[in-house]
């Protein structure tokens, strides 16, 4: 009753092999987004430990520098931490 003709062209590629290539391209996919997102997760990490690091030295270095100029320390330390904490870089500090 029906005759189909169907007609294989040159590039013809079976359903099973694109589902295969697709099931492929998407674990290359996930696999790189995985390791950028650990590369990623990893820089951030060492960024924010050198900026923290950055900021205890700075503490640091303000204190000795209070102390040799006989001013008083607390007032001193307190001075340095709001002028610390008005820098756009900072969110907050916890101490």
């Amino acid at each position: 009753m029906f005759s189909h003709n169907f007609r294989r062209s040159k590039f013809y590629i079976s359903p099973w092999m694109t589902i295969v290539i697709s099931f492929g391209l998407m674990t290359i996919v996930i696999v790189l987004g995985i390791a950028n997102y650990n590369r990623d997760k990893s820089n951030m990490a060492m960024l924010l430990s050198d900026k923290g690091a950055a900021l205890i030295r700075s503490f640091e270095a303000g204190t000795r520098s209070g102390m040799m100029g006989g001013i008083a320390l607390d007032i001193h330390l307190q001075v340095l931490l709001e002028e610390t904490a008005l820098q756009p870089d900072i969110a907050y500090i916890a101490i």
